[in-house]
């Protein structure tokens, strides 16, 4: 059972990823039905692929422990933030234009890992506005420079403009009923 896919952004590139429960992250690199290659082990989830540089990959295991190539995974880094923190399956998006995936981190709180590709850098930042929610769905906003929507366990959707920052502001848009 896959978890999510992603896809090249380039024509006529035929590069998949899946990540597949119980069965890791599952590259595809024609179209058709055909050989995968496990590009990492475990229970693969949620998985992205640079939109402007295919190369750039992000495959991803339980809680928030990433494996992020920049060379189609000739080689690959390996990043995690905390031990147990976020969702087993844990959600996220990533901004294929700041180069910086967000997630679940621990209640009233999003991780991020930032210079995708190239630093790797690793953190969380504490929102007021989650109330002590966990994160259940990340959207990066296709329309806006680093504003990510948050989708949490109480119903609430955040959404936290300059999220990249620390000078972030977020604000409830649409409030849960509990």
């Amino acid at each position: 059972q896959f978890y999510a896919g992603a896809m090249s952004s380039t024509a006529g590139d035929d590069r998949y990823l899946a990540g597949a429960q119980d069965n890791g992250t599952q590259y595809f690199t024609s179209a058709g039905m055909n050989n995968t290659n496990e590009v990492t082990g475990g229970d693969g989830a949620f998985i992205h692929i640079d939109q402007d540089n295919s190369n750039v990959q992000i495959s991803s295991y339980v809680y928030n422990y990433y494996w992020i190539t920049s060379n189609n995974w000739g080689t690959n880094t390996t990043k995690q933030i905390g031990s147990s923190q976020g969702r087993f399956i844990n959600p996220t998006d990533y901004d294929s234009d700041a180069n910086i995936l967000y997630g679940c981190y621990a209640a009233g709180q999003y991780s991020y890992v930032s210079g995708v590709g190239s630093g790797n850098t690793t953190g969380a930042r504490s929102v007021s506005a989650f109330a002590g929610a966990q994160v259940s769905c990340v959207g990066v906003s296709p329309n806006v420079a680093n504003r990510v929507y948050f989708g949490l366990d109480n119903g609430d959707v955040v959404r936290v403009d300059n999220a990249n920052t620390s000078s972030f502001s977020a604000s409830v848009v649409r409030a849960g009923t509990g």
